[in-house]
């Protein structure tokens, strides 16, 4: 009898304990939501190389020093310097290559040339005798080193380098005319700025100032042909638009 009611008892702690367990069982809480941070674009690369077009406006400084002019009587004119500053349109083709590795900073180079609609002219008097001079600048071109500072698909760069010109004179002397053709090398400084409008085009303003070597330019006056001294030097400023490959 005392084994029935020992095994009842047990039987009923078992059941109790069974069911205390159940009733304060641990649930876990709800998991929480993943949210998905958003993916920020790409930063435009502007390693490539690029080809375009630019048109633009171009102030040309023309020195024209004759240095001292004797005239038939003998009258010495000394120091005969003429400005015939010749500004106009520019159009040309430009293209390069750019190189930039995991940081803001680009490297590079451009080479370009420029069809050039330009003139001017100055005059002077010798005594009673006038004389002008008229300068016409053709072409100019130049082949650059660049670098620049990268703000994702906004580029700010400056440039050094080699400039070429071919210009024209001609000299009037109280009615005696001579002309000239002539081409300089120079140096070349400038800055710009460029802007990626999608991944392969892009577009600039671009501005550089040029400096020539002297050149000759031939005049005749009073029976006399001589040569006289040209000195350049340009400010150019430019729109362009490139293709990036």
């Amino acid at each position: 009898m005392k084994q029935i009611l020992l095994t009842t008892a047990l039987a009923g702690s078992t059941a109790l304990v069974a069911g205390t367990a159940v009733a304060g069982s641990y649930t876990p809480p709800p998991a929480e939501p993943v949210i998905l941070e958003p993916v920020a674009p790409p930063v435009f690369d502007w390693t490539g190389g690029f080809v375009g077009l630019q048109f633009g406006y171009i102030d040309t400084s023309v020195d024209n020093d004759f240095g001292d002019i004797e005239d038939d009587a003998g009258n010495v004119f000394d120091d005969i310097n003429v400005g015939s500053d010749a500004d106009g349109s520019t159009g040309g083709i430009y293209g390069g290559y750019n190189w930039q590795n995991n940081s803001p900073w680009v490297y590079g180079f451009d080479a370009e040339y420029n069809w050039v609609d330009a003139n001017g002219d100055g005059g002077f008097s010798l005594g009673d005798t006038d004389g002008s001079v008229k300068a016409d600048v053709d072409g100019t071109g130049a082949i650059r080193g660049r670098v620049g500072y990268a703000w994702n698909r906004t580029l700010l760069y400056a440039t050094a380098g080699l400039a070429y010109i071919t210009y024209s004179t001609k000299s009037d002397v109280g009615g005696d005319t001579a002309s000239s053709d002539g081409d300089s090398w120079g140096y070349t400084l400038g800055v710009g700025l460029e802007q990626a409008f999608t991944d392969r085009w892009v577009g600039r303003i671009d501005y550089r100032y040029s400096n020539f070597d002297s050149d000759n330019g031939t005049f005749e006056a009073f029976d006399r042909d001589d040569d006289y001294n040209v000195d350049l030097d340009t400010s150019e400023i430019r729109l362009g638009l490139a293709y990036r490959f």
